[in-house]
């Protein structure tokens, strides 16, 4: 499976739900993460007053054992078909730039998007 940054966010966080979160990442033999979607999360986090974002992201992703996958020329083609497919169905507001990042990951990997 793909995490998104939403989903990094909400366990670093322990939002509610997360519990089920990590329990999904740690039965998958494969977690798999987009750096965008790393940078981002670390984003989110430092402007909610996280000032160890990086650290916590870090070791986090160490525990559970998620593979930092790259964002490369092979993937924008992707983000921007995802961005694509949620304006054709209406989506409002308009699919999130990090998520569309993400979502063309998973795809190129053939994994599922968790968020």
């Amino acid at each position: 499976m793909t995490v998104d940054a939403r989903t990094l966010v909400a366990i670093a966080r322990k939002e509610p739900g997360f519990e089920g979160l990590v329990a999904q990442l740690v039965d998958d033999e494969n977690p798999r993460v987009c750096a965008t979607a790393v940078a981002e999360a670390a984003i989110i986090l430092s402007t909610r007053g996280d000032w160890m974002s990086e650290l916590t992201l870090d070791v986090m992703i160490g525990q559970l054992g998620i593979t930092v996958v790259p964002f490369t020329k092979d993937h924008w083609r992707g983000a921007v078909a995802a961005y694509e497919k949620g304006i054709k169905a209406g989506q409002s507001p308009p699919p999130a730039f990090g998520r569309c990042l993400s979502a063309a990951v998973a795809a190129k990997l053939g994994a599922p998007l968790i968020e």
